[in-house]
């Protein structure tokens, strides 16, 4: 879910997805980036559950969620659609494989 919330906070803005990348190369601090709760994810996480798109899992003994195959289709039409969310999806591409778990651990257990 951790890992949900930082993609999610990285897609809001560019200024966002800027201090993400300048974390990534390790010309920020991770102490600067603060994991935000967003409700509105959780209850589209609800909702995608209900809509049997995805299901809960555990993962790295975390709360997390994984598509089913409904929800993998309904990805990929999203994907496939070239006038959709272009710039979250532009953001998820260069960002995206690089929000691995220990990165995650290591931003929601820093401290100040």
């Amino acid at each position: 879910m951790a890992k949900l919330y930082v993609l999610s906070d990285a897609v809001q803005s560019a200024e966002a997805l800027r201090s993400l990348d300048a974390i990534l190369h390790r010309q920020r601090s991770e102490l600067t980036w603060r994991v935000r709760v967003e409700p509105a994810l959780a209850r589209a996480l609800d909702l995608m559950v209900g809509d049997k798109l995805a299901d809960w899992t555990t993962v790295s003994d975390r709360i997390g969620v994984h598509l089913t195959t409904k929800g993998e289709t309904a990805a990929k039409a999203v994907g496939e659609c070239e006038d959709a969310l272009v710039e979250q999806k532009a953001a998820l591409l260069s960002v995206g494989s690089a929000i691995t778990e220990t990165l995650v651990t290591r931003l929601i257990s820093s401290k100040a």
